[in-house]
């Protein structure tokens, strides 16, 4: 239909349209996010997504991971929203129920060359507020993980896993808890910019016209088109649109880590990493396959380059068998070897009052030993929590949070170490083993009458 004809026709159904003041397209997680926000704000909420069900495309092939926030340009949105972001989303699972796991990242070097983009990554992070990495020597390295082969390598106890599904039904469920609605199979043809608002096509059997007052594009891979299809939208405000492909590959048998081990970045992303899914599973991926058109398959024969690359930081990989899982579309606004884009920062630099002077922690002995026992505690449910009432206890050390947080309450995790339960703050990871020994008399609530002692004794039978 052209433009003309477009018009005309809108302009006669316009009157009749239904009236939304918020539509949402796309129920990724992206979208989902969004539409919990506004309606939690009390606006009317209408999400559009075009597929059958929620998060098919992006928000589904992934690697899963949350993110610490150490590649982004210093004072990005990009770096800014991460490290913020990734407090928030612990903090958010940990209240919701959704499955995550603050497992840890290693990003290693296989060779003398890469130390040097280690130090890179290194100083990027601690300028964008990243202050908990740790420096491992090859010896370090190994300690945490005895089938590695690297000469140094970086820790981020920050980095985790998240289950992707059990987070966009969260969010989707809080959003029609507060009124939103979803609409599935309504994909949006085109859009049109009038004089109280916005008018939109969707491309279901009836052809539904809807009018909005704010309309936000969250259509993931096919955002770009969209907006192409947005009458009264400058073309300048409309970025070209590029495709990189990336497959994953799974493991059969025994993951051979219990953290993520990522090599150094390449260009459009971030190498041939292993990842563990919640179940332990490991698998590897993605790699970087520029494209002009979606393309999910999973092509067998890549399997071989998967091999080589795993190789470097894993010569176990000899022997063990890979077997093709999936793939992702990652929507990119530049191409290949392009220059980032100058970032549209509406919301202005931060103004936290970190100085940029934090440094990598030069692990020794004792921190390898800590990092290590911290990984062998288990997070109890939080939901069995929400009933307990304490005094605050308070960090040693400013986090993203904010300094006092409620043992018990959803900024603290109550964490089970051998036969004792301690403390640890969410955000900072800070031990809070002080505060507990302080108040170890103080009863944590009752429950059938039994006391954090009877707790964490049951506990420890299990």
């Amino acid at each position: 239909m052209n433009e003309a004809a477009y018009s005309s026709e809108t302009d006669a159904r316009l009157a009749t349209a239904d009236y939304v003041e918020c539509v949402v397209i796309g129920a990724g997680v992206i979208g989902l996010a969004i539409a919990r926000e506004l309606a939690l704000a009390g606006r009317e909420v209408l999400v559009l997504e075009r597929h059958a069900a929620i998060g098919t495309e992006t928000s589904s092939r992934n690697s899963e991971v949350v993110h610490a926030g150490l590649h982004y340009p210093e004072g990005s949105l990009k770096a800014r929203s991460c490290v913020r972001g990734r407090e928030l989303l612990y903090a958010y699972c940990l209240r919701q129920g959704v499955p995550y796991r603050r497992c840890g990242k290693l990003i290693v070097a296989t060779n003398e060359n890469q130390l040097a983009d280690l130090e890179r990554i290194a100083a990027v992070a601690a300028k964008n507020g990243v202050t908990d990495l740790v420096r491992l020597d090859r010896t370090d390295a190994r300690a945490l993980e005895p089938e590695l082969e690297c000469v140094a390598a970086l820790f981020s106890p920050s980095t985790g896993i998240v289950d992707s599904h059990a987070l966009m039904l969260a969010l989707l469920g809080e959003a029609e808890q507060h009124g939103a609605s979803l609409a599935l199979k309504s994909p949006v043809e085109r859009i049109r910019v009038v004089a109280d608002g916005l008018h939109l096509v969707c491309g279901d059997e009836a052809a539904t016209q809807l009018r909005a007052r704010w309309i936000i594009n969250a259509a993931g891979l096919g955002a770009v088109a969209l907006a192409n299809r947005t009458q009264g939208l400058p073309a300048e405000f409309v970025p070209t649109a590029f495709l990189a492909k990336g497959s994953y590959f799974t493991l059969s048998g025994r993951a051979p880590f219990s953290r993520l081990v990522y090599p150094v970045p390449e260009p459009g992303g971030l190498g041939v990493h292993l990842t563990l899914d919640l179940g332990g599973q490991a698998r590897f991926g993605p790699d970087v396959e520029w494209l002009d058109s979606i393309d999910c398959e999973v092509e067998p024969a890549r399997a071989a380059g998967f091999e080589a690359a795993i190789h470097k930081y894993w010569p176990g990989i000899a022997g063990r068998q890979l077997s093709p899982a999936y793939s992702g579309m990652r929507p990119k606004i530049v191409g290949p070897g392009a220059p980032a884009r100058p970032e549209a920062d509406p919301v202005g630099r931060s103004t936290a009052s970190w100085d940029g002077n934090t440094r990598p922690i030069r692990a020794s002995a004792q921190v390898v030993r800590r990092i290590t026992r911290l990984d062998r505690v288990r997070v109890t449910n939080s939901r069995s929590r929400r009933d307990r009432r304490v005094d605050p206890v308070r960090c040693r050390d400013p986090c993203d949070l904010g300094t006092k947080h409620v043992a018990g309450g959803p900024a603290v995790d109550d964490v089970l170490n051998d036969t004792d339960v301690v403390r640890r703050c969410s955000p900072c990871q800070l031990d809070l083993g002080a505060a507990v020994h302080q108040y170890g008399t103080q009863r944590l609530g009752r429950r059938g009458g039994r006391t954090r002692g009877h707790r964490a004794k049951d506990r420890a039978r299990t």
